[in-house]
């Protein structure tokens, strides 16, 4: 009865989704098993165990020594390969990345026998994607939390290869695009600003597992983005539960007061601060998992206009992230997903040109814009060449500028 439950869920993802542009939120494990004279080893048992929680794969070598196990959730797993008359090796550190292939190269089993420890390869090289032409890197979240980024992980794109800052107020540019050709995907879900193209939905990279930059290469469903195809997964829950609290503040006390220019605008008072919670772990060991995080952020500053009262400016918005991980059998695995940043603007904006204003009226305005998002994902696995993978989302954006 589960696995027809999974099955049926999976067929009415892929038939109530319209059509849209596909990303991963997966990745693969690939390598060949041969014998110490080089030749191919068939018939091989590849087990594959995720060391931070629950879950076991298991595949085999075809006549050609090749084995491939799709649709792996990223994380750190151990590689273990058996075949009776020969002596088992055990890979463990093997790290599957978001939207690639990890390659494990030829691995011999020496014959053997009696049985005997299993030799051990601690995996800590670079590997190199050999089975897509996508060019493009990625980020893992104990990689890019100690790095030196703004809070939101659209600021993570800038570190890698081929991006750059724009000086020109459009996102970050990459492979010589403009910041306006982008695109954004959280959870496999477009999310892309459909007014502007300016950039995706916000979140903290708190809430982020990892993030990666697409350059170049990419399948023809993206061809609506010239720049770079920013993927980003959310964390999950594993079986151990996790609370964990984090925040950030910046007072203006701390920084120095402007020279006055007259005839200009200045702001000063500047105070930023955020504060958040996150929590995830099993509903169900072994099987259900759940992530959920919130996190509240303020931003104010006063703006300074000549003959004119000092005047607020402040930014509110709300990020969350949840998701629910189901490993409905050994074959087949659902995900749902929601996450957003409904954001309200106070803004105080003076006209340009030599305007003289005799109230503040006409230079205030309240803006509320972000989006809610959500995602339903299944996969189904028939053996080691066949995987059916179907989803069904919904992106909802807004942007409502009036006077306050």
């Amino acid at each position: 009865m589960r696995g027809l439950l999974a099955i049926a869920l999976v067929v009415v993802a892929l038939a109530a989704g319209s059509p849209a542009a596909g990303q991963t939120v997966s990745g693969e494990l690939a390598g060949r098993a041969i014998r110490p004279n080089g030749t191919p080893l068939s018939d091989v048992t590849v087990t594959v165990t995720r060391t931070d929680r629950e879950g076991v794969r298991i595949g085999s070598t075809d006549a050609g020594g090749a084995f491939r196990i799709m649709s792996l959730p990223i994380g750190s797993y151990q590689v273990r390969l058996d075949r009776l008359g020969h002596r088992s090796v055990l890979l463990t550190g093997v790290r599957i990345d978001l939207g690639r292939a990890t390659w494990l190269g030829e691995l011999a089993l020496p014959v053997a026998a009696v049985p005997i420890d299993p030799l051990t390869v601690e995996m800590d090289r670079v590997q190199i994607d050999r089975t897509r032409t996508a060019i493009g890197s990625t980020l893992r979240a104990s990689e890019f939390a100690l790095l030196p980024t703004d809070r939101d992980y659209r600021s993570i794109v800038q570190l890698f290869p081929h991006a750059s800052e724009s000086f020109l107020g459009d996102p970050v540019n990459v492979g010589g695009s403009t910041g306006l050709e982008n695109a954004y995907h959280v959870e496999g879900v477009d999310v892309t600003d459909v007014y502007r193209g300016r950039s995706g939905t916000a979140l903290p990279y708190n809430f982020v597992e990892a993030v990666e930059l697409q350059v170049g290469g990419y399948q023809a469903e993206h061809g609506g983005a010239l720049g770079g195809i920013v993927n980003a997964v959310t964390r999950s829950g594993t079986d151990e539960l996790e609370v964990s609290g984090f925040g950030y503040v910046s007072g203006g006390e701390l920084s120095a007061e402007p020279a006055p220019v007259p005839g200009v605008q200045q702001r000063t008072g500047v105070e930023e601060y955020d504060f958040g919670v996150s929590v995830g772990g099993p509903v169900v060991r072994e099987r259900l998992w759940f992530f959920t995080a919130y996190n509240p952020g303020f931003l104010r500053e006063d703006v300074r206009l000549p003959g004119l009262p000092i005047e607020e400016a402040s930014v509110t918005r709300h990020s969350f992230a949840g998701k629910l991980d189901w490993r409905v059998s050994s074959h087949a695995d659902l995900a749902l997903s929601v996450f957003g940043d409904p954001t309200v603007e106070r803004r105080v904006e003076p006209p340009s040109g030599s305007v003289e204003l005799l109230n503040p009226d006409p230079i205030l305005g309240r803006h509320e814009q972000g989006g809610v998002n959500g995602s339903l994902r299944g996969s189904l696995r028939f053996g080691d060449n066949l995987a059916l993978e179907g989803a069904v989302a919904r992106h909802q954006g807004w942007e409502n500028v009036e006077g306050e």
